[in-house]
């Protein structure tokens, strides 16, 4: 089960840290304040906690009845991260507009004021609607784990995705309330993006490879 463990820390990493949705929501938000930036950022993590908490809840009687929906799960977890891993490198070259006045940008969600409220909804929702976060944890986050894994074990593993994600976009939150550093970033992002696509594309193999 530690392998297990270990191999869901990373996953959980890479898929935290690749550019989506809730990244360029708590981006934004946090140029307009570092405590904007925070307060989605916690909305994010809540988000993560909801999927986490249901995943383990409802899939977890589904493989019980159902073992080989548990390959099922496995493969497409894989070959999704290997679609996703082809489309990073693809768009690695393309620059984040984080202009936060910019419309066709801002976050889908019914909160779109400044209010630390507001904030934390618009990571909510952005989270709750995010497909990379529907799919990482309706099979991918659900096809690491072990099938005997014990309800200690779940707790854990919810935690540690809670933890990874929260941590993770608040160091992203005080990141871009700074001009400088999001200009770094985006001189970097290109060699960025191209080593997390590789990461994906690596892990997505092991998945498909492990159910062979």
């Amino acid at each position: 089960m530690l392998n297990a463990f270990l191999l869901l820390t990373f996953a959980q990493i890479v898929a935290t840290i690749s550019p989506g949705p809730s990244f360029v929501c708590v981006s934004r938000n946090a140029l307009r304040s570092r405590i904007q930036g925070l307060a989605t950022a916690t909305g994010v993590a809540t988000g993560t906690l909801v999927y986490a908490t249901a995943a383990l809840c409802g899939l977890g009687l589904l493989f019980k009845a159902f073992p080989w929906l548990f390959d099922l799960i496995t493969w497409g977890g894989g070959l999704f991260l290997l679609y996703f891993a082809v489309m990073l490198w693809k768009h690695a070259s393309d620059q984040i507009d984080f202009n936060p006045a910019t419309p066709e940008v801002d976050p889908p969600s019914p909160a779109r004021g400044k209010t630390l409220w507001s904030a934390f909804l618009s990571g909510f929702f952005v989270q709750m609607s995010n497909p990379k976060a529907v799919i990482f944890f309706g099979s991918i986050f659900v096809a690491i784990l072990p099938a005997d894994a014990t309800g200690l074990y779940k707790v854990a593993a919810v935690s540690l995705s809670v933890s990874i994600e929260y941590v993770w976009f608040l160091l992203v939150a005080v990141f871009f309330s700074h001009a400088r550093l999001r200009a770094m970033y985006g001189h970097a992002k290109f060699y960025i993006d191209r080593v997390t696509s590789g990461t994906l594309g690596a892990l997505g193999v092991k998945l498909i490879a492990s159910r062979l």
